[in-house]
């Protein structure tokens, strides 16, 4: 209901106001019925000419999680972000996540789409990729779920990704079952870039490995022992109960295709 409220006033003609604020202040926001954008609006009036702006946050909206809001809370706790359920207040599921940025990125429509992409890939989230002219919406009553404290998203490396993707290069040829098995085989060198994660994010990079291993179709025990093994070879080990309930949690949704 809340929300054809807002469309009516939308079709009404009513338009943006752009207000400056801190990126810990847009949880006051997911807390309000309102209609939000990332962007300025040119006379406050949306459309994908008037965007007159370039962003230090990005909204990433989430429909079919393999996590909860809750468990993507503590699973990109060295990022600052808000988390908050949308349109379905007990779907955990869905939800949307805005993630504060490194510097601010100012890039065309297309460009966006593989930027979005680039972060999504980066974070393991399965994410609708929208334009960025798409305006959403808050609701009363959400939780939000913050970190503002923490690390803001590195973009450079981010746009690297975006830019090679848009240039379409073909991907590489996908592996032989033998060379599967053999990268399997070698897992120091296989997944080195999870061995030596920087402090902060570790918890990324079991994921990525996770991901990795079951693309390259190992069992759950292996999954399972490769998470393991590289927390142990850490200097700084995740919490065993961190790495049980939520890195493990979601890889096991994934390897059974939840």
């Amino acid at each position: 209901m809340i929300k054809e409220k807002l469309q009516d006033e939308l079709k009404k003609g009513t338009t943006f106001d752009y207000i400056e604020s801190t990126f810990a202040e847009l949880a006051d926001l997911l807390e309000q019925d309102a209609i939000y954008s990332n962007f300025k609006f040119i006379d406050g009036k949306r459309g994908k000419a008037n965007i007159d702006t370039g962003t230090n946050w990005v909204i990433l909206d989430i429909d079919k999680s393999h996590i909860t809001d809750e468990e993507a809370h503590l699973l990109f706790s060295d990022i600052n972000h808000h988390i908050c359920r949308t349109s379905d207040p007990d779907n955990p599921n869905k939800f949307r996540m805005l993630i504060e940025l490194n510097a601010i990125v100012d890039i065309n429509d297309i460009q966006w789409r593989y930027f979005i992409e680039a972060i999504a890939d980066e974070l393991n989230l399965i994410v609708d990729i929208l334009p960025k002219a798409q305006i959403y919406y808050s609701y009363v009553g959400r939780t939000v779920h913050s970190v503002t404290d923490a690390e803001k998203l590195p973009t450079k490396e981010l746009i690297i990704k975006a830019s090679k993707r848009q240039a379409s290069k073909p991907k590489a040829p996908k592996l032989t079952t033998a060379q599967a098995t053999s990268a399997l085989e070698d897992h120091w060198n296989t997944f080195q870039y999870a061995f030596e994660a920087q402090n902060g994010e570790g918890s990324r990079m079991l994921i990525r490995a996770g991901l990795h291993a079951i693309d390259l179709g190992a069992q759950w025990d292996y999954v399972e022992d490769l998470v393991n093994r590289i927390n142990d070879y850490w200097e700084s080990q995740m919490d065993q109960e961190r790495i049980d309930t939520t890195i493990l949690t979601y890889l096991n949704n994934r390897y059974k295709g939840d």
